[in-house]
């Protein structure tokens, strides 16, 4: 081969070279574009985001992991009631007989908020006994405020905005 013949070639792979980091730089500039886009609703039609899809598995996963914690507690509290025909005043009382410990929920405070309706501060009767379980999440990549709570009544988990 001639020495024209290596210069083309040697150009020729300098070209390719510079077109795939070209094509790589220009997908990490697009993916970043879509990941930090802040697009207005009437430009999405109907769409989600790239970053509101993912912030959405988050936190739907840590929500049901939380709500699985929340589970423990509640069995913990019906195992009270069928021993002592009340809930517990505080959740300490389930300690050490029915859980070892309250778990702490994996986001946010994580503190739960819990009322009896069997409590000295309720006015409920003996008869209409309840409880609610709540946790509330932190605020994070503009989340709204939001609280998740356990009705024993309704025996379902409930989401509320504040």
């Amino acid at each position: 081969m001639g020495s024209q013949m290596k210069n083309k070639i040697k150009i020729l792979a300098k070209v390719f070279l510079f077109s795939i980091v070209f094509c790589i730089l220009t997908l990490l500039l697009f993916v970043v574009y879509c990941i930090r886009a802040d697009m207005q609703p009437s430009a999405m039609q109907g769409q989600v985001s790239i970053q509101e899809y993912w912030r959405d598995i988050w936190w739907e996963r840590y929500v049901d992991d939380c709500q699985q914690i929340g589970n423990t507690i509640i069995a913990a509290l019906e195992l009270y009631h069928a021993d002592h025909s009340r809930y517990p005043d505080d959740l300490s009382e389930l300690c050490p007989r029915y859980l070892p410990s309250i778990p702490e929920h994996l986001v946010g405070d994580r503190q739960w908020e819990y009322f009896s309706s069997s409590s000295p501060y309720s006015s409920s009767s003996p008869e209409n006994v309840s409880f609610s379980l709540t946790f509330r999440p932190y605020q994070f990549f503009n989340f709204n405020f939001r609280e998740y709570t356990y009705v024993s009544e309704s025996k379902t988990w409930k989401l509320e905005d504040l």
